[in-house]
């Protein structure tokens, strides 16, 4: 139950934040807003305030504004979207990615003043950012490759002269060597007993069953555990919060580029890109690492909300953005029905690729499963 909820209050903020910038720049240009509704139809509560009916609807997968005029109707009052200019209109509807690059820097302003241990690789290489953070070897595994050069207590400094702050750093990294060359040591440098010293670390390979298959997966027969955390002067967060929500939209844009490419050369869809279902136990998952974790989480899928709304896709606020630009163009609008034949191609080719996108996550997980994690 847990998954679920958390689900519910991490995405209805989000939501909630980008739809509530549409409304606030809506209003301000004196477009009259018809509707703010969370989640969508069937309605289970609603309540009209000021010509503006706020709904709560049953199925909790986004939101929305139902702006006056947005069809084309009444071109001629003030209060109609479409009587506005294309700035306008753009302003509009820029709005709600606008709010999710705010809310994406408002928590990371939090948690980097506060202090936190990261699992985002790179949050700690900001200027200002005190870094605490360093691996300890918990346990070696006896009669393995590792036994012979470390022990408990070893702390982690470098994985082949590259610092190390994570213990998912290390198994990164050498799972990135050892890919190419399974066989070929790596070289680590640890601190034991204040003293630095560097080790030729090998590993080995073991039959494990993943995700129901037996596979050959390569161990380093350490348990690791990542001790201190990344804080930054209250002063300076905002500040870092802001170079890193940048960061973290030039990396998700780079993702999403690479995510269209691979399916326009190679027709397949990365590994890498998780729909609802997973997302919803992703959330769950950070919930019960604790509070730092889900917010991190909840800092890449309020940057990644905007990133994908801006992208010129139709259906999203980034399609209408590119219709409007078009029209600026060739200085002549579109008809209505070639608007709607655009976005309704743009929605349908979407959420055929959530489908897919869940029927894969669900895949290597019985639904009977599934809904045990949910619940």
């Amino acid at each position: 139950m847990l998954t679920l909820f958390s689900f519910i209050i991490v995405f209805g903020i989000l939501v909630f934040a980008h739809e509530l910038g549409h409304f606030l720049a809506a209003r301000k240009l004196g477009v009259r807003v018809e509707e703010f509704g969370f989640g969508f139809p069937p309605r289970i509560w609603s309540k009209e305030k000021r010509e503006t009916l706020y709904s709560v609807n049953l199925i909790p997968l986004g939101g929305f504004v139902k702006l006056y005029g947005e069809q084309g109707e009444d071109e001629k009052n003030l209060e109609s979207y479409s009587a506005k200019t294309k700035l306008q209109k753009a302003l509009i509807l820029v709005s709600g990615v606008t709010m999710n690059f705010l809310l994406t820097a408002f928590i990371l302003t939090i948690i980097y003043s506060i202090g936190f241990q990261t699992f985002i690789l790179g949050m700690e290489n900001h200027k200002g950012v005190i870094n605490t953070q360093e691996v300890v070897i918990e346990k070696v595994e006896e009669k393995t490759p590792a036994a012979e050069v470390l022990r408990q207590g070893d702390i982690v400094k470098k994985v082949d002269n590259e610092p190390i702050f994570l213990d998912s750093d290390i198994f990164v990294k050498i799972n990135e060597k050892t890919k190419q060359s399974p066989e070929q040591p790596v070289t680590i440098t640890i601190v034991r007993d204040g003293k630095e010293e560097s080790k030729i670390l090998k590993t080995y390979e073991i039959e494990a069953e993943v995700k129901g298959q037996k596979m050959k997966v390569r161990r380093i027969g350490v348990g690791l555990e990542t001790r201190g955390g990344i804080r930054v002067p209250v002063y300076f967060a905002p500040f870092v919060a802001i170079s890193e929500t940048a960061r973290l939209a030039g990396l998700t844009l780079l993702g999403i580029l690479s995510f269209f490419g691979q399916i326009a050369t190679r027709l397949t869809i990365s590994e890498n890109v998780v729909g609802p279902a997973k997302i919803v136990t992703m959330v769950g998952g950070a919930a019960e690492a604790g509070i730092m974790p889900l917010m991190q989480f909840m800092a890449i899928l309020s940057i990644s909300l905007a990133v994908i709304n801006i992208m010129p896709i139709p259906a999203l606020d980034g399609g209408h953005l590119l219709i409007i630009l078009v029209e600026k163009i060739r200085r002549k609008d579109l008809s209505h029905d070639a608007k709607n034949m655009v976005q309704f191609v743009g929605f349908g080719a979407l959420l055929l690729l959530m489908v897919l996108i869940t029927f894969r996550d669900l895949a290597g997980v019985s639904v009977l499963e599934y809904i045990k994690r949910v619940f």
